[in-house]
């Protein structure tokens, strides 16, 4: 991979033209010199080298630095507008339609229960209650016949008398009697109204619950689909910044023999790239010229640490899924998120189970601070975490308007 590889397609093409030249400019300056045994001028030429390529690394990490902040935010951006648009779709239009059949259903009820009330008790009003003629009525008025014809006028008219209060008491019998059924159809009529009535609360309870239970499934999708966007974001964004810290790294040590040959020449503004911060090069003194006296062993030099620094997040062109490096940034990733929480494309879980049954034991080396995001008033070094329900987890951005909790009962 060449010099300015990462993320070229960022930097203007007459820049990348120009650095491309002074590059050229500059290793066959330092060639023609070395051939013609002008080495100063050579080490000269190779500092100048160090230090362009330096600066062109340093001015893409700051395009990246920049372009990161910038699509994390249109990454919340895009989450605020998706939860807005979530809510308003709830709001407006799945619950105000359930609401409206809800009450379709109950004035259909009720209309329906006060039409079949009015027509029984029409019915029953408009019956007729007549007593039923008794063996002694009927007998009473034989013997009543047969005294009119043999001349017995008064024991007649005081038998009819007799039998006009039997009937008068019976009619009054069966009246109360039909009065007595008319209002227990009437009751067990509101009865059954009422079964209905609670059957109809229990459906609409029922239809209420379900949909509370799919508006809690869609926003944990929802949920979901954020966390795993958002973590896709930040590993594609550490993987760029792995990348462009790897270039930093070699042409460190393609120039450092150099550096420890004339640690003069060396100065302060080849190593001010902001990438990560790099302990100074520790250069052993010189050893004398000419004289055999007894000197003390010269200190060991050691090279510097690599950086423990976490990768910054990257967007776009990460390896697929299948790559060894994706694989172990998403296990590293990952290893820090709850179970409960723990979202992993199963293509991806699949190909890391692959590379740690491959690569033997991962050895993953403990991070200085979090890769994730985090707010001013989060504790630093917290693993950004899931939308929740209720509070914050970590360091994660919430947006300004989100859901409540929601509780079905």
């Amino acid at each position: 991979m060449g010099i300015g590889a990462v993320r070229a397609a960022h930097v203007p093409p007459a820049e990348q033209r120009l650095h491309e030249d002074f590059i050229k400019i500059l290793k066959k300056e330092s060639a023609m010199c070395e051939a013609s045994g002008d080495f100063q001028r050579a080490f000269e030429a190779r500092m100048k080298l160090r230090e362009l390529r330096l600066f062109h690394q340093e001015e893409l990490a700051r395009d990246m630095h920049e372009r990161h902040e910038r699509e994390r935010k249109e990454a919340l951006t895009q989450q605020e507008s998706e939860m807005a648009a979530f809510r308003d779709r709830w709001q407006q239009v799945e619950w105000a339609g359930l609401e409206a059949q809800i009450l379709r259903l109950q004035e259909t009820l009720r209309e329906r229960q006060t039409i079949e009330y009015h027509n029984l008790d029409r019915k029953l009003t408009a019956e007729k209650h007549k007593a039923r003629p008794t063996v002694l009525t009927l007998k009473m008025r034989k013997q009543m016949e047969v005294l009119g014809r043999m001349g017995e006028h008064t024991a007649a008219h005081k038998l009819k008398k007799r039998v006009e209060r039997i009937e008068s008491a019976g009619l009054e019998k069966a009246h109360l009697l039909s009065l007595e059924a008319v209002e227990r159809r009437k009751h067990q009529l509101l009865e059954q109204q009422q079964r209905e009535q609670r059957a109809l609360d229990d459906r609409i309870g029922s239809m209420r619950a379900a949909e509370c239970q799919q508006e809690a499934a869609e926003l944990e999708s929802l949920h979901r689909h954020h966390r795993t966007m958002w973590q896709n974001l930040t590993i594609a964004h550490g993987l760029e910044k792995k990348r462009l810290q790897q270039q930093v790294d070699k042409i460190e040590k393609k120039y450092r023999l150099d550096s420890e040959k004339d640690p003069t020449k060396v100065t302060t503004a080849l190593c001010s790239i902001d990438i990560d911060s790099r302990p100074p090069i520790v250069v052993p003194p010189s050893p004398p010229s000419t004289q055999h006296t007894a000197q003390p062993p010269p200190a060991t030099h050691h090279p510097p640490k690599p950086s423990r620094r976490p990768p910054l997040p990257l967007p776009l062109g990460f390896p697929p899924p299948s790559s060894a490096l994706f694989a172990e940034e998403l296990q590293r990733v990952t290893s820090a998120i709850p179970m409960t929480e723990r979202v992993v494309p199963k293509t991806a879980a699949k190909n890391v189970t692959f590379y740690a049954h491959h690569r033997g034991p991962a050895t993953h080396r403990k991070e200085a601070g979090s890769m994730w995001p985090t707010q001013p008033g989060a504790q630093e070094g917290t693993r950004m975490s899931a939308w929740t329900h209720g509070g914050d987890r970590g360091g994660f951005p919430q947006p300004g308007n989100r859901l409540p909790p929601l509780h079905v009962t």
